[in-house]
């Protein structure tokens, strides 16, 4: 009896799915930036500085086409080849060159001494379109290289396996996290707090610190989470209410009061609470489990319950054959007799004269 399998279907289906819409998602995202750089030719035609300004803006405009082309073949490949593509290497490695393109080139665009998508000390946004769909597309190849590799390694939550379901969610707190420390670490230079110390330089070290120590933990417990599923799942709650207990601290420190780094829309600003929320729900998911293991008033965890139900419709099909079995042939033809069945496949084989 294979209860699960009719669920494992659904859930590859499912699978196939969202990876060809995040793929979708991911090559309408680097559209829209490339039109929107388009637009915005003549605001820096306008600049004194334009021939110094050229090569990044040839830079920024050939790494989205990049990104929109291995969308673009991800995208049809998706469609038509999708049970030779989706969750193979192939597909993992076109999600990573299109997640490494997009992290080439945003610090780039979000430069505010470039004056493309942001300006001023607090890198404020100038050019909103600009600023948005680079994003979305490098969070569209993450959740694609996250789904990609939860097929890969064979992490299907079709499975039960209690972690996998938050694979993808690791992944996006590692992508903020070091966009964080990123846009930290270059406000900090752009400040030059190396030649003055101030509660403003100050959190911006925090920023980066959090940063960095949380994406790279985070990124362990991936790789942990992989080789090693359903082990010492403990070490996930804790170090999910750790580093949910240091983003408290680090988006009150950046976010809040006159002395904060990232008063206003920003970099800094949005994915601070980009990871803070991932943190929020990844504690969320962990308690659950925890709790959720055992339920009150039951001796049992989720897993057996699971398998009492595999048992439970195991006996149903058993009682079905046997009731089956137990219908007669009546035959109303002079000298035929009729013997009770087995079963009801073999009752025209148990008729004689």
């Amino acid at each position: 009896m294979t209860f699960l399998q009719p669920n494992a279907h659904y859930e590859e289906r499912k699978m196939h799915n969202s990876q060809h819409t995040n793929w979708f998602l991911a090559a309408a995202f680097a559209t829209i930036a490339l039109v929107s750089l388009f637009q915005d030719l003549e605001r820096f035609n306008g600049r004194d500085d334009f021939k110094d300004q050229g090569q990044k803006i040839t830079w920024v405009g050939s790494a989205i086409i990049c990104a929109l082309g291995l969308a673009s073949i991800g995208l049809f490949m998706g469609l038509f080849l999708r049970h030779r593509f989706v969750g193979n290497l192939l597909e993992v490695m076109l999600a990573f060159l299109t997640v490494g393109i997009w992290a080439a080139v945003l610090p780039t665009i979000m430069n505010p001494k470039h004056n493309i998508a942001t300006a001023g000390d607090f890198g404020q946004i100038i050019n909103a379109n600009l600023f948005v769909f680079p994003w979305l597309g490098l969070i569209s190849a993450v959740a694609v290289l996250g789904g990609s590799m939860r097929l890969f390694f064979d992490r299907d939550v079709a499975k039960d396996e209690k972690s996998s379901s938050t694979f993808v969610s690791w992944g996006a707190f590692v992508a903020t996290s070091l966009i964080v420390m990123m846009a930290a670490s270059r406000q900090y230079e752009d400040m030059m707090c190396d030649d003055e110390d101030t509660t403003m330089c100050d959190r911006l070290q925090y920023a980066t610190w959090v940063g960095a120590i949380g994406g790279f933990l985070a990124f362990l417990w991936m790789m942990w989470d992989l080789c090693l599923p359903n082990r010492f799942s403990m070490v996930e709650t804790v170090l999910s209410i750790l580093v949910l207990t240091a983003w408290c601290f680090g988006i009150t420190y950046i976010t809040f009061s006159d002395n904060a780094p990232a008063p206003t829309f920003s970099t800094l600003y949005f994915f601070s609470w980009g990871s803070f929320a991932l943190a929020a729900g990844l504690v969320a998911s962990a308690v659950y489990r925890m709790f959720g293991a055992v339920m009150p008033g039951d001796d049992y965890s989720e897993d057996d319950h699971v398998q009492a139900k595999e048992v439970e419709h195991s006996d149903e099909d058993d009682n079905d054959d046997e009731e089956r079995g137990r219908g007669a042939v009546v035959v109303e033809d002079e000298g035929i007799a009729a013997v009770p069945p087995t079963t009801a496949a073999k009752a025209h084989d148990q008729v004689y004269k």
